[in-house]
């Protein structure tokens, strides 16, 4: 399915595609393009590793705004992704 993907979607590695990647932010889609051929183990009984280098087209990072709100009130960041989910939460009530 893997090769497939790569083959007919991605015309063999030239397309860029979006895949979430797991930030401090929390899980953001990122837009990337292959940067190698993919390398593929196999692992018996029936599972295959696939890993590629791919670059991210711009790597998303928290607003400046954003940024200087958790600062200034002095938000660990080993819990800045539960503010994050708070602030989601307060701004959807909206």
């Amino acid at each position: 399915m893997f090769e497939g993907w790569v083959q007919d979607v991605l015309e063999g590695g030239a397309v860029t595609f979006v895949i979430p990647f797991k930030t401090p932010a929390g899980l953001i889609d990122h837009t990337c393009k292959f940067i190698s051929d993919y390398r593929a183990v196999y692992h018996p009984p029936n599972r295959w590793e696939f890993a590629v280098d791919v670059e991210i087209e711009k790597l998303e990072l928290l607003d400046d705004g954003l940024t200087t709100s958790v600062i200034d009130i002095g938000a660990q960041l080993t819990d800045l992704e539960g503010f994050i989910i708070q602030v989601e939460e307060n701004v959807n009530k909206q």
